[in-house]
């Protein structure tokens, strides 16, 4: 996953409200590749929704950004 970027993570919340755990790196060409093939983006969706949490990823200012947010209790 983005090779030769840099990535960062971010993370954020309050105990007993919300985990939000934010993923980006910087776009090579100003556009998200199509061609993934695997089932990472799709997992974290199920894997969040299953604790009652929500994902996005979504492109932004030159960036590919992966956003989750869990229940933190």
């Amino acid at each position: 996953h983005a090779p030769g970027r840099r990535v960062c993570v971010a993370l954020s919340g309050e105990v007993g409200k919300t985990l939000c755990i934010s993923v980006s790196n910087e776009l090579l060409d100003g556009t998200a590749s199509t061609s993934g093939g695997g089932f990472g983006l799709i997992g974290i969706d199920e894997r969040a929704r299953t604790v009652g949490g929500s994902a996005r990823a979504h492109v932004d200012g030159g960036a590919h950004i992966v956003e989750v947010e869990l229940p933190w209790t």
